[in-house]
């Protein structure tokens, strides 16, 4: 049975929220693709024991928060999930989200500040492709929402231009290719040429020759283990350069910059401080900069590929005073040791419980923690406060435009 009601809200997941009586009690209803003030008519496709999961069956009235950009494979593929709300309306929404998930935890926090960019469009350098052939054809593109079946793309809003023209060039070639298979697409815009590198498990008859003009490199997993790439920002006048070959880094660099600016404008007016540990460094993207401020940067990082290219790094940019540490996060945060700062950086699943009371006994006056996942953020930094750390300053970074996904950094002071 069709229902209709108005959407008021973005959940954390981008499906639009709205509510309908039943039985003397508000309903929560989540609908992907609508917006906040889009009056829709849905269909219920599961319910569960507090909210309904439905679909859009009629656009009613249409929010004047509505984008006019369009895709032709939006709502099919799995790109990206807020392309038809105006961007200055996604932000307030994902500031909302944010600011609802740290309350929930009683978490206090000053107004959250916004992080994003005058243009949202085309801003990732690097993204994942699926390959598969279908109806003896070769086809690149990325996976259909909620499925492991690729969309073949001939449009895309959000990848880097030269990878979308390398994904429309192999979907023009007649190539025939029977296994699925990833490759991985970076853009390379170091010394001001503008590369692109494409990694597959292996060589297929054709394929690069399918690709000239449109990829410059191609890296076979196994039979080239080191490649560069680079990438490089100027922080207080200085250019730092760093190589992230095999190892992670943020997809959108524009914002990457503009968040390694924040810690160190937030660090470097802290009188008198000489050490800090940056856990969960990877290729030192967050913490090179800031050896400018600390007489000692100690740098953690277990994973192999992303600590080779740490050791790198600290000599690419001829660094004297960090120490590299390749050494699991856990079992590093249980020496006993003394920072005045700490930066975390884990990845979503968030530091552990452990680490966390491992670094309160550490006691640093100042606590950075950068999150990509709130849920998880908030649970940890509930046990940081109380009486031990307030915070002070809340960063709510864009990273990812179009999409439900939020980063977010929160600034934190020994009370």
């Amino acid at each position: 049975m069709e229902k209709t009601l108005e959407i008021k809200s973005i959940a954390s997941t981008g499906n639009g929220a709205g509510y309908i009586e039943e039985g003397g009690f508000k309903v929560p209803y989540f609908v992907p693709f609508t917006c906040p003030g889009d009056v829709v008519k849905v269909r219920e496709i599961e319910k569960r024991k507090k909210y309904v999961e439905a679909e859009l069956v009629e656009l009613v009235k249409a929010s004047p928060h509505r984008s006019d950009v369009k895709c032709k494979h939006y709502t099919i593929c799995g790109g990206c999930n807020l392309l038809h709300i105006k961007y200055e309306t996604q932000l307030g929404c994902k500031k909302e989200v944010l600011a609802h998930v740290l309350a929930r935890s009683g978490i206090s926090f000053p107004e959250i500040e916004v992080m994003s960019l005058d243009n949202p469009f085309n801003y990732r350098f690097r993204a994942k492709a699926f390959f598969e052939c279908r109806d003896g054809k070769l086809i690149c593109g990325f996976n259909q929402r909620k499925t492991n079946y690729a969309v073949r793309i001939d449009e895309c809003h959000i990848v880097h231009k030269k990878i979308l023209e390398a994904i429309k060039a192999i979907n023009k070639a007649k190539l025939t290719i029977q296994n699925r298979f990833i490759g991985f697409f970076v853009v390379n815009e170091e010394d001001l040429s503008v590369t692109l590198q494409l990694t597959i498990s292996r060589k297929f008859p054709g394929f690069e020759e399918a690709f000239k003009g449109t990829v410059d490199e191609f890296v076979y997993r196994g039979e080239k283990q080191e490649y560069s790439l680079r990438y490089s920002y100027e922080i207080d006048k200085k250019e730092y350069s760093l190589s992230y070959s095999s190892s992670f880094i943020q997809s959108n660099l524009a914002l990457n910059k503009r968040m390694v600016e924040a810690l160190f404008d937030c660090l470097k007016g802290i009188k008198q401080k000489k050490a800090l540990a940056d856990l969960y460094c990877g290729n030192g993207n967050l913490s090179l900069p800031l050896t400018a401020v600390f007489g000692k940067v100690v740098m953690v990082e277990g994973e192999p590929y992303s600590f080779a290219n740490l050791q790198k790094n600290i000599q690419l940019n001829a660094v004297s005073n960090a120490e590299a540490c390749n050494s699991d996060v856990r079992e590093f945060s249980m020496k006993k040791l003394s920072f005045d700062a700490v930066i975390l950086d884990p990845p979503r699943i968030g530091c552990g419980e452990d680490v966390i009371n491992n670094i309160a006994r550490w006691s640093p006056e100042t606590i950075i923690y950068v999150s990509c996942n709130p849920v998880v953020a908030s649970k940890e930094l509930k046990l940081l406060m109380g009486d031990r750390y307030r915070i002070d300053k809340t960063v709510m970074i864009d990273m990812f435009p179009h999409t439900n996904h939020i980063e977010f950094i929160a600034f934190l002071r020994r009370r």
